[in-house]
């Protein structure tokens, strides 16, 4: 039995939503935990709930509408499978039937009638300005306080996430336990690391003590233990490797610098001209992490190739242009060129970072200066490379060496 409902939509015309209802036989699958999908291509749109707390989206391929689904905060994407899951809140609903619209669309019952009703989703666009409100007090407050447009843009993902969970009518009234609810539900049915964790909550920090004043309503919320994870580095044969890897001078040098330099990704990306420094053999990175100007080194090999690398592409404005002239390479296409090379190593491009500092330390650089070169804030950052530098184990002798077998 199809049903159907209309939706206003911009212009004050009236589509039409096509429900495929009741068809409840097919939904036996999400008790298990499982969204109730076929193995064969869809031709519809399907809508499902499961045991796991999240909306399970399936529908024939549509990079419009893939585009419109990864705006959605926490998104997932399913390649195995095929299909889409996002966080179970009436605000992701409403908003994938608004990008469903006019299409036909399967709906798991269970969600229509957890969601459905229209008074409900009403209540749910009536909260929404509210928060938009919200996270716009929370952006204009940290651009005045000069926080890094990286920063601020994590920050509001974290408070419209927390805004569509619907802890409460107004996130500014949300209570203690409504708050640590919502941190749980991101550990258990979303999955966040410990690290994704603590951004979450520094975000809510700022939220309630710097732009709603409640300092206290925070006070008893915990925060998970830190991960103490070793970084991956890359031998100097692996290093090797990979910058033979590809015949693309421009590859090539972007690789170099990243490894002779230390460089973050995006500061390769944001390198200026300006900034190479050849007679002092340094670069000077302006508003780099924290907005701390840093210099590093400026190797001879990368600066013999960076000049054919300029007599032949002749950038404008930044070291590494992408399509448009006087306009950055993306980070995106960065990362590409490192992974292109095939290193088996569970590695990014960030590893050739780590490396640089890891190899500065075997060969006897201080650890203060290697601080220096990576722009740290604090030595600890930098102590982690001892613990990944062969240097600190390379003159103990193994005891199974000496025993005849």
């Amino acid at each position: 039995m199809i049903t159907g409902k209309s939706i206003s939509s911009q212009g004050g015309k009236s589509r039409r939503v096509r429900y495929v209802g009741e068809l409840t036989d097919n939904y036996s699958a999400a008790s298990s935990g499982q969204p109730p999908f076929k193995t064969e291509r869809t031709r519809t749109v399907q809508i499902f709930s499961s045991d796991e707390g999240r909306i399970f989206v399936r529908f024939p391929y549509d990079p419009e509408i893939n585009t419109e689904l990864k705006k959605i905060v926490g998104h997932r994407w399913h390649p195995a499978e095929k299909y889409w899951s996002f966080s179970s809140s009436i605000s992701n609903y409403t908003r994938l039937l608004k990008i469903f619209e006019g299409k036909g669309v399967e709906i798991d019952p269970n969600l229509k009638s957890r969601f459905g009703a229209d008074k409900e989703s009403e209540e749910a666009m009536q909260v929404k300005p509210k928060v938009i409100d919200d996270v716009e007090r929370l952006s204009q407050l940290m651009r005045v306080r000069n926080y890094s447009n990286k920063t601020i843009k994590s920050y509001c993902s974290c408070i419209r996430h927390f805004g569509d969970y619907g802890v409460s009518r107004q996130m500014e009234h949300a209570t203690p336990e409504e708050i640590r609810g919502y941190l749980f539900h991101l550990v258990n049915n979303e999955g966040y690391s410990p690290t994704s964790l603590n951004q979450v909550i520094n975000a809510l920090r700022f939220l309630y003590v710097d732009v709603f004043n409640k300092s206290f309503i925070l006070g008893k919320v915990p925060r998970p233990r830190k991960e103490r994870k070793l970084p991956d580095v890359l031998t100097k044969d692996e290093v090797r490797d990979v910058l033979h890897s590809t015949s693309n001078p421009k590859h090539r040098l972007l690789l170099m610098l990243i490894y002779s330099a230390g460089l973050r990704v995006g500061e390769a990306s944001r390198l200026r001209l300006e900034d190479i420094d050849a007679r002092r053999k340094m670069i000077h990175l302006r508003a780099a992490k924290g907005k701390k100007d840093r210099y590093t080194l400026l190797s001879e090999r990368a600066m013999d190739e960076l000049r054919e690398y300029l007599k032949v592409y002749k950038p404008i404005k930044y070291v590494f242009e992408g399509e448009h002239a006087g306009k950055p390479l993306g980070i995106r296409s960065m990362e590409r060129v490192f992974e292109r090379a095939g290193i088996k190593k569970h590695v990014s491009v960030h590893t050739l970072r780590h490396s640089f500092a890891a190899h500065l330390l075997e060969q006897g650089t201080d650890l203060r200066h290697i601080q220096v070169l990576l722009g740290h804030a604090s030595s600890k950052m930098t102590e982690i490379y001892t613990h990944v530098s062969k240097r600190a184990i390379e003159g103990i002798h193994n005891p199974l060496d000496d025993i005849e077998l």
